[in-house]
């Protein structure tokens, strides 16, 4: 673990690509990644946070997501174990914001609607059954 360590630190130092480092910040039992840590380094040596992804035991990934500003940021995706997309949601400073939906596991939406800085409040929430049949509305108007 030291050597990785090492490694890492070292590439945040002479790295010269644009693109993000992978950090394991911690494994699973078995030894794989359990969650990564999405780096950039900058101009001044120094590492930003700018991503998470986190890993089943099997490799498979969980979950991904930006951050900024030490926030979520943009849209989270997390997936079941065997790769399907499970759930999205879009972020703004660390608060659900904007469209949002889950899915059951044959891929077909399971609810949608849209958060406004972490409320559901003024929205309209749909639900469907495991075939994609509509079977509910509802508009939120009260915590």
């Amino acid at each position: 673990m030291p050597r990785l360590l090492l490694c890492v630190i070292g590439a945040l130092f002479f790295s010269c690509e644009a693109d993000p480092i992978s950090y394991v910040k911690s494994t699973h039992p078995n030894g794989e990644p359990k969650r990564v840590h999405l780096l950039e380094v900058q101009d001044s040596g120094d590492s930003l946070l700018i991503g998470l992804e986190q890993f089943y035991s099997d490799g498979t990934l969980e979950m991904r997501g930006e951050i900024s500003n030490g926030a979520r940021t943009g849209q989270w995706l997390y997936y079941f174990p065997d790769g399907g997309l499970w759930s999205e949601c879009e972020y703004t400073d660390g608060k659900r914001h904007g469209k949002s939906a889950t899915y059951f596991p044959n891929g077909q939406v399971r609810y949608s609607g849209k958060f406004v800085l972490d409320s559901m409040m003024r929205s309209t929430f749909t639900y469907y059954d495991s075939l994609g049949n509509k079977m509910s509305s509802t508009i939120i108007t009260q915590p």
